[in-house]
């Protein structure tokens, strides 16, 4: 199981998606993300292969937010979708699932894309059979004062995409109907559940899906196989 050492920022970060500040430069890199082998009807349990293009996952914490930046090389940035809270996996989106409870019911699920749209999705029981899994009501929840912001790259001299960044300030108490029996704050070595995503959908060849902790199943849904989020009193 993968675990991230998720520590105190060493300097103030200003959400606008660039993640250029020294706190994002010096923390831990979740980088070593497997894709999936069949996307045209969803990821498969064949085994997973090397992304095309790199993503980056990082992770900061302190006494008000949990933030989050991800980071990937891409040649096409594109997203058209720019609503609040509609489903954002038909185009290009990173994703981030959080569980603090570490027992899978319930988790959160953010998608974000390169038009800084954002859904927010309260995971209530993934273990009812998938019939069962009820989206919309799902989806209806709401993270309370989130921050986020997206940045996109470009070579300015031949005006090609080069990749895009996210990054997102989550405040504690937005997590609250996610907590569970979890601290809020979080306290120096607890322990969370967390994962990773990308959604990367070039034009005009194949769609890629990646995961920083793949989960040897048809659906990024598997809380088991997310990895740890271990939280340090240290910068």
């Amino acid at each position: 199981m993968k675990r991230y050492p998720c520590r105190h920022p060493a300097g103030p970060i200003t959400i606008d998606g660039r993640l250029d500040e020294l706190a994002w430069q010096v923390c831990a890199r979740a980088d070593d993300f497997h894709a999936y082998p069949d996307v045209s009807s969803g990821p498969v349990a064949t085994g997973p292969l090397q992304p095309r293009f790199r993503t980056q996952a990082m992770a900061l914490w302190d006494a008000r937010f949990l933030y989050i930046g991800m980071a990937g090389v891409d040649d096409c940035v594109w997203a058209t979708e720019t609503r609040y809270d509609v489903p954002l996996w038909h185009e290009e989106v990173m994703e981030i699932f959080i569980d603090p409870g570490g027992e899978g019911r319930p988790y959160v699920e953010l998608q974000i894309n390169p038009q800084n749209a954002v859904r927010d999705v309260l995971v209530e029981n993934i273990y009812l059979p998938r019939q069962q899994w009820d989206w919309q009501r799902w989806g209806a929840w709401q993270l309370k004062g989130l921050e986020h912001a997206v940045h996109i790259f470009r070579d300015e001299l031949l005006g090609g995409d080069l990749g895009w960044s996210v990054e997102l300030a989550i405040p504690w108490e937005g997590l609250r109907d996610a907590a569970g029996h979890a601290a809020l704050p979080p306290r120096p070595g607890d322990r969370w559940r967390i994962n990773f995503y990308r959604y990367d959908r070039p034009e005009g060849r194949p769609a890629e899906l990646s995961a920083w902790c793949y989960t040897e199943s048809d659906t990024f849904h598997v809380p088991s196989k997310f990895g740890v989020l271990e939280f340090l009193d240290e910068m």
